[in-house]
Formats: structure tokens, C-alpha cells, sequence
């Protein structure tokens, strides 16, 4: 049995937030000789000749945009992810391991299974289910509801195996009852050449602090930030903050919208479509959440040699005190005492942040170790 996989993103010279992720595997894969079949979004790879499908044509996706417009984004990627499974279950020809990234095509899963091939899920996020409790404890507090809509859907149930990015999300699985012996980590890579340090020294002299998600939910954990923010008393202090709220309770958005916009030291950026020169700009990273995927912010920051604080949900990849703080989730306390010892001490953050860089230019690609982990699983149905 060799390699199919079936992913979300885009090849050729079409690209998505899915593509960085999975081409490292795939090149590693095809080096190896071991793909007999593609099965992607949108796009085409020269190099897979016929085994490669796209299973969305791109007038169908942008038909789907205008939909999303309309009716909002949610719906319309839940539309196009249906659509996918539906093409992607007619394409699928081959027998093998299969790997799906991600697990959101159960009609092609159940294919797949049929035929007699080893399903292994590549999820972007821990267990939704797990989620789910903490992000239900995290809404109550505010009195907000739990829309349905507020998660992904996921066929992990359905898998043979799970290959996660990070021990935090092998917890997740663990606990809501997946065999420990059948999940494999491996970590995405980032473009290290890209994400470098700057030498330029910062243009206003302030101590900048830098909040990097672009999708933020309650669960990122900014409103414990900006808690600990109105208790840090240092001068020269910036705060910038990416990405938009969404999905908060009505008392929390109310609440942490109104002391952003009175704080003129807080800077609010929306989408940023490059985020290299900030992070390089910054003095420290933030990002507190309850429960995240691979993190990549956080290993962009890291490559950058910027110090990160972080809660140990967020990636394997940081160390406390080694290459940045690792605080408590849901407190704010922590991350405040974080923030002036970094401060305090520009030595301690010039260490963490040249680990950080060591910590990306040492680490194991990608495609090294989910070709591992592939190994496994193939000796593993060979022997049976």
C-alpha cells in the first residue's frame, strides 16, 4: 500500500492557508516515490501527471464566494467543504493509506474504508468535542450561547489514525477516547529564509508587545491579555493587536471593545495580510490561548527570534525560559509578572529569542515526520 491524500488546499499555482502546510509532505512524499494519488481542492501539480485531481472547479468556488457574501462566510465554506467530500468520493480510485487534511469528508472516508484502505486523519485543531467543553465553560462566564456553527465538523471517530501537531492536541484525543498508540505528532514547517530576524532597531523606542491571531475567538485568550495589559505599568508601552473578533459573548465584545478603544496604547490592525515586518518589530509575542493547532504565529515569531509567552496549549515547539515564558490558561496574573520580567530584562529576551531561532532552524521537517509516521502504519497493516 502507498500514499493518497486528499487535502483542502490548493496546488500549482493556486494557494491557500492549507497549502503551505501540506506541500512539504507532499514533496517529501514524491521524493520518496511513494504517492499514487492526489486529490486537492483547486489547482494542479505538473508533477503528478493524472494521479492528481482537483475536485473543485474554480468557477464553482468563485460562485461560492459571491454565496458567502450573501449569506455569510460560515455557510459558504460549510457549502464548498460538502461539495469537496462529494467530488473528492468520486474521484478516489486507488487502495492505500489515505491521508485526509482534514478529516471534514465523511462520504470519501467511508469510500475509502470500503475499499479496504487505512484512513489517517490530519486535523488542523484539537478534538472538536474537547473543545467544545472548554469553549462552553469559557462562554458561560460571560453569558454567552454556543452556536453549532462555532465549530468545525469532524469524521475522527471514523480514523485509523491521527497524525496531530502537538502533544496538547493528542491530549485532546486521548480523552474523548482514541487509542494513544494510534496518533503520531508531527509539526508544520514555516519559511525560516522569510521569517528571520531584523536588525533595524524600532522606529518609536516603545516596549511592543505583539497578539497575533487573525481569527480571534473567545478561546484565544485576548481578553486575559488585555486584562493583564491595564495592570502593566511601564512606560513606552504598545500593544498591537491582529485579526478581528468574532463569535464573542455580547458582555465580553462590550466590555474588551470599549477599553481597546479608550487605550491609546493599544493599536488594533484587523487582518494583516503580511505580518513579517511587525513580528520582527516586536519585543515580545502573546498569544494565550486555550486551545490552538499547530500555532504557526507562534513558530513565525520564534524563526524571528522574538520571545513568546504562551500557554502550553499552543505548541510544542516553546520551552519555558528557554525560548519564551510559559504561563497558566485563563489567567491574566501570569502573563502580567511575563511581560515584566521580559521588560526588566532585554538580556533574558535577547537569550530567548536567539534560542527561538535555534529552536525553528533545528527542528525536523514536516515531511520527515510524517513519512515516519507513514512507515509505522504501513509495517503495522503489512503485518496483520
Amino acid at each position: 500500500m502507498k500514499a493518497i491524500f486528499v487535502t483542502f488546499a490548493d496546488l500549482g499555482t493556486r494557494k491557500n492557508l492549507k497549502t503551505d502546510e501540506i506541500l512539504p509532505a507532499l514533496d517529501y512524499f514524491e521524493s520518496k516515490g511513494e504517492i499514487v494519488q492526489v486529490i486537492s481542492r483547486m489547482g494542479h501539480d505538473v508533477r503528478f501527471g493524472n494521479r492528481q485531481k482537483s475536485a473543485i472547479p474554480w468557477f464553482v468556488h468563485g460562485v461560492i464566494a459571491v454565496l458567502g457574501k450573501l449569506f455569510g462566510t460560515i455557510h459558504a465554506r460549510r457549502l464548498e467543504e460538502k461539495l469537496f467530500d462529494f467530488s473528492a468520493r468520486r474521484i478516489l480510485k486507488e487502495k492505500g493509506i489515505v491521508f485526509f487534511h482534514p478529516d471534514l469528508c465523511p462520504k470519501t472516508i467511508t469510500k475509502a474504508k470500503r475499499m479496504g484502505s487505512v484512513c489517517v486523519a490530519i486535523p488542523s485543531v484539537a478534538d472538536q468535542r474537547f473543545v467544545r467543553k472548554i469553549l462552553e465553560q469559557e462562554m458561560k462566564k460571560w453569558g454567552g450561547e454556543l452556536k453549532n456553527d462555532m465549530l468545525d465538523p469532524s469524521s475522527i471517530s471514523e480514523m485509523d489514525y491521527i497524525i496531530t501537531n502537538s502533544s496538547f492536541g493528542t491530549q485532546s484525543y486521548v480523552s474523548e477516547g482514541f487509542p494513544r498508540e494510534k496518533i503520531f505528532t508531527a509539526q508544520y514547517d514555516i519559511d525560516t529564509e522569510k521569517f528571520s530576524p531584523s536588525t533595524a532597531p524600532h522606529s518609536d523606542g516603545s516596549f511592543t508587545v505583539l497578539f497575533p491571531a487573525s481569527n480571534t475567538g473567545i478561546l484565544k485568550g485576548l481578553q486575559y491579555l488585555l486584562d493583564a495589559w491595564q495592570e502593566l505599568l511601564i512606560p513606552n508601552k504598545k500593544l498591537i493587536l491582529f485579526g478581528i473578533r468574532s463569535d464573542w459573548p455580547v458582555n465580553a465584545e462590550k466590555k474588551y471593545s470599549q477599553l481597546i478603544s479608550s487605550d491609546p496604547s493599544i493599536v488594533s490592525m484587523g487582518h494583516v495580510s503580511n505580518p513579517l515586518p511587525i513580528i520582527q518589530q516586536a519585543d515580545v509575542v502573546v498569544l494565550p490561548s486555550f486551545t490552538e493547532g499547530f500555532g504557526k504565529s507562534i513558530a513565525e515569531s520564534l524563526a524571528c527570534g522574538v520571545p513568546v509567552i504562551a500557554t502550553n496549549r499552543v505548541t510544542d515547539l516553546l520551552h519555558d525560559k528557554k525560548n519564551g515564558v510559559i504561563v497558566s490558561v485563563g489567567e491574566s496574573k501570569p502573563i502580567k509578572d511575563a511581560l515584566e520580567l521580559l521588560y526588566k530584562n532585554p538580556d533574558i529576551r535577547k537569550r530567548l529569542g536567539q534560542n527561538g531561532r535555534t529552536t525553528m532552524l533545528d527542528k525536523r521537517s514536516f515531511g520527515e515526520e510524517l513519512f515516519s509516521a507513514y512507515q509505522t502504519i504501513k509495517n503495522n497493516y503489512e503485518i496483520k
